[in-house]
């Protein structure tokens, strides 16, 4: 093999060794910045209410009263608006929205409203079975 060809490949595989070396130090870089801005970010976690009919904002932790307002009607619906066919759904989609601290007390009271709601479900059912 001719020594100056031989020089040349040579010479063009160091090129992209380097422009490879160079890329990965980047990405390298590039990986750490992002990993420390993941973890040194605060998240934040934000509800969005179903209806929006006004202006609403959250900065800085705080919330505006129509997004409050939004947000309690919600969690007042799911509460309150019980039926046989949504009541797993709808205990559910309350303990996501609640604080964990609350999980107890939100558990406790859910079961009861089960209980309760099957033996009205069953009276119902049977009374209407025996008018038939």
């Amino acid at each position: 093999m001719n020594k100056e060809t031989l020089i040349y490949n040579t010479n063009v595989l160091l090129y992209q060794r380097n422009i490879l070396g160079i890329l990965f130090l980047i990405m390298i870089i590039s990986n750490l910045f992002l990993s420390f801005a993941i973890f040194l970010h605060k998240k934040e976690i934000v509800l969005v209410p179903n209806a929006i009919s006004e202006e609403i904002s959250i900065k800085n932790h705080k919330m505006s009263v129509g997004y409050l307002e939004a947000l309690t009607r919600d969690v007042a619906n799911l509460m309150l608006n019980v039926s046989p066919a949504n009541l797993e759904y709808n205990s559910k989609a309350l303990l996501k929205m609640i604080h964990p601290s609350f999980y107890g007390a939100i558990n406790l009271f859910q079961d009861l409203r089960i209980k309760t709601n099957e033996k009205i479900y069953f009276n119902i059912f049977t009374f209407e079975y025996f008018l038939l």
